[in-house]
């Protein structure tokens, strides 16, 4: 069953990517930090090459990309038939039945119709179950990096955040006493 208000997790983390993504873009130019400042726009960079806006499109992404391979052998061996991401399935170099087999594709459009509005637990779900009845390793490897990617991006952009508020942040009255104290001291001279 499909849940109305998509309460996924791609769709928050990606919100939450999308924030930051915004902190970082209006205070970059303010941070002095060369290293961080290098840092900082090589995480922005990372976060435009997200591949798509949710798993469910992520993966069809994939799989249209196989669309230029026949996907089942036509001559030969058949390794120019298939990308190199189905070596190691039980179908390479024969015939990839997400492709091939008329029950499949039917199954599968009809899954991308029912998941459109669903949370991403249930995406997962759904394609790990095609996923293993189709033996299909691409998709299951592409929703752990799916996870991973999301997570990691995630996590390093919070850091970033982090490390310019504590750069910027306006110093105290406490802090500037004490700087001045320190410097008519001689202290740290």
């Amino acid at each position: 069953m499909t849940s109305p208000n998509r309460p996924e997790t791609a769709r928050r983390r990606a919100n939450r990517i999308d924030e930051i993504y915004g902190y970082l873009n209006d205070v970059v130019e303010y941070v002095d930090d060369h290293a961080l400042q290098d840092d900082i726009l090589d995480w922005m960079e990372a976060a435009d090459d997200v591949p798509a806006s949710s798993l469910l499109d992520h993966i069809e992404g994939v799989l249209a990309d196989f669309v230029e391979y026949q996907m089942y052998r036509r001559h030969g061996d058949g390794r120019e038939d298939f990308p190199e991401a189905c070596e190691g399935c039980r179908h390479y170099r024969t015939a990839c039945p997400l492709f091939t087999q008329r029950r499949v594709k039917i199954e599968r459009a009809r899954l991308q119709d029912e998941l459109v509005d669903a949370g991403e637990e249930e995406v997962k779900q759904k394609l790990r179950q095609l996923a293993g009845e189709v033996g299909c390793h691409v998709i299951k490897d592409e929703i752990a990096r799916w996870d991973e990617e999301f997570a990691d991006l995630l996590t390093e952009g919070q850091v970033l955040r982090r490390q310019t508020i504590h750069l910027l942040r306006p110093k105290s009255e406490a802090d500037v006493v004490a700087e001045e104290v320190a410097e008519t001291a001689g202290v740290g001279n």
